[in-house]
């Protein structure tokens, strides 16, 4: 539903937007979206597994924490 909602957003936002900067400076600002998601997705996919690591280790320590003060 979010992917269709963004979807909807953009088609509402591109003719107006076309028409208040035009074609060239919306084609430029919509290849710098492009590059920032192909960065994100670069990032997340070559940093993921060291981002998820690091979550489950704090998930760890934080239940051993729990479970040695229930004692």
């Amino acid at each position: 539903m979010v992917r269709y909602f963004f979807a909807a957003a953009g088609s509402a936002v591109c003719l107006p937007a076309i028409e208040a900067i035009g074609v060239g400076w919306f084609s430029t600002i919509s290849a710098l979206f492009l590059v920032a998601a192909a960065l994100a997705t670069w990032s997340v996919t070559v940093l993921g597994r060291g981002w998820r690591d690091a979550v489950d280790a704090k998930k760890r320590e934080r239940a051993e924490k729990e479970a040695s003060t229930a004692v």
